[in-house]
């Protein structure tokens, strides 16, 4: 029979011990890798291009996917501005950069968190985590006021669906 090991003891003096595992985003960058890692998704073939699906055009643009499982996120045609530009880096209080692309919509998105105005890169914005909707990898964050609200996708995350064949 196994015994168990005596219990260990708590130093009486305040000591230095690491950010938890789950701060800032440490349990979405695991559940990011695990899922890379998964023994049931096909490893890629040397040489070979990853696996894409075909786009069909239409007047707003290429598909742009989750660039882990790939489902379709939102369109190219989305894109907004937001300040001024489309495309903002940003540093999250943990010291994490990020780049995001700002989106009209993003229907393969779901939310992953309560809103929050804390730490808003948008100023008078709240903010609440984005994942796929498919494999609930982290992809960014929608922002909202009571008047306009848009969805600011980690750029890194997303991959534009191929174009090899016409239109159908």
């Amino acid at each position: 029979m196994r015994q168990h090991a005596p219990p260990t003891t708590v130093p009486r003096e305040p000591a230095y011990l690491p950010p938890l595992p789950h701060a800032a985003g440490g349990t979405d960058r695991r559940r990011y890798d695990l899922l890379r890692r998964d023994p049931r998704r096909p490893a890629p073939e040397e040489g070979k291009e990853p696996r894409t699906r075909t786009v069909h055009r239409n007047a707003k643009g290429c598909y742009l996917l989750c660039s882990l499982c790939g489902h379709r996120i939102t369109h190219t045609g989305e894109g907004i501005p937001v300040q001024g530009s489309h495309r903002h880096t940003f540093a999250n209080p943990h010291g994490y950069v990020f780049r995001i692309g700002c989106f009209r919509s993003a229907p393969g998105c779901r939310p992953a968190s309560a809103e929050t105005a804390d730490f808003s890169w948008f100023p008078g914005y709240a903010w609440r985590i984005q994942v796929c909707g498919n494999c609930f990898a982290h992809l960014g964050w929608d922002f909202r006021t009571e008047q306009h609200a848009f969805h600011g996708l980690i750029l890194e995350r997303l991959t534009e669906e191929r174009r090899d064949r016409a239109p159908e």
